[in-house]
């Protein structure tokens, strides 16, 4: 019997099986502990992160546009805790050196004990019983808050790029058309996914120590950066139109709202991580069960 989309009801019923056991597993890994790790630790390294960019950037621009930046930033934390930070911030500018150099030690031990947590929790949903010696742990964390930072950077070219394009009318020679400014909010999606799923393809393939292909974690990877972009529209839209935190947090309401930003973006990247390995599992299984078939045949 075919059901909608062209699935039969075998398929359907396998699909339906098949996330079931994602989301047992995901509650019997404690993931959605292991997101609010990552959100904690995310939050802990963002302001010697800042610190570090903010001091980086003085030598190359203006205090001008670096003031500039900072006021669009401070005003996504609330108005006490955004200009306290923002002053911190601005403070730096000036002060820069010794700083700066606290700063990068700063953000990268912060930074390294995101991917620690992270390690955990992958090798939770892989089973793996094998863990690394500490400082085998910790030196690939600090390597993964150097490509992590690459990678955002990279991102943010990317979009930046697309911004840039899109001022321009662009026309097809042969007809004459021009191409019309939602494409290219499509293409910056679509470049946008196409890093996420790189970054969390790169996440689960060397953080745990099990190591699988990079074809049975693809999937997963990219099912969680459609949902990550898909969830990172929709929270803009959240946070923008109906979220007033502040009411119930006050001056920390802008602190609190990120601090759900990033559980939210760690639930995602476990989940996707989970999807991967019951995929993994249940192919061996079937395998498995084919090969005994097999041999009861023979």
């Amino acid at each position: 019997m075919e059901m909608p989309f062209g699935l039969s009801r075998d398929k359907a019923q396998g699909e339906i099986s098949y996330l079931k056991e994602v989301a047992r597993n995901f509650a019997e890994d404690q993931l959605p502990i292991a997101a609010a790790g990552i959100a904690f630790y995310l939050l802990l390294s963002l302001v010697p992160l800042l610190l570090l960019v903010v001091s980086i950037a003085a030598f190359f621009v203006s205090q001008a546009q670096i003031q500039t930046a900072m006021s669009a930033l401070a005003a996504s934390f609330g108005p006490t805790t955004g200009s306290a930070l923002q002053n911190q911030l601005m403070s730096l500018v000036s002060n820069r050196g010794v700083l700066t150099g606290l700063a990068l030690i700063g953000a990268l031990w912060a930074g390294s004990q995101v991917f620690v947590v992270m390690e955990t929790a992958l090798n939770n949903i892989w089973q793996v019983e094998e863990r690394r010696p500490f400082w085998a742990s910790r030196g690939l964390a600090l390597v993964m808050v150097v490509i992590a930072g690459v990678l955002t950077i990279l991102a943010v070219a990317l979009a930046f790029a697309v911004q840039i394009l899109a001022r321009f009318d662009f026309n097809i020679p042969v007809i004459g058309i021009a191409l019309p400014p939602v494409l290219f909010t499509i293409v910056s999606l679509l470049l946008l996914v196409l890093v996420i799923t790189g970054t969390f393809l790169l996440l689960y393939w060397l953080l745990p120590v099990k190591k699988t292909s990079l074809w049975h974690m693809f999937p997963g990877a990219l099912t969680a950066a459609v949902l990550y972009v898909a969830a990172m529209q929709g929270f803009s839209w959240y946070a923008t139109n109906i979220a007033d935190y502040s009411v119930l947090y006050g001056s920390i309401g802008g602190v609190v709202l990120l601090l759900l930003w990033f559980y939210y973006s760690a639930f995602i990247m476990l989940f996707g991580a989970e999807m991967a390995a019951v995929k993994y599992r249940r192919a061996h299984r079937e395998k498995k069960e084919e090969r005994a078939e097999k041999r009861k045949a023979a």
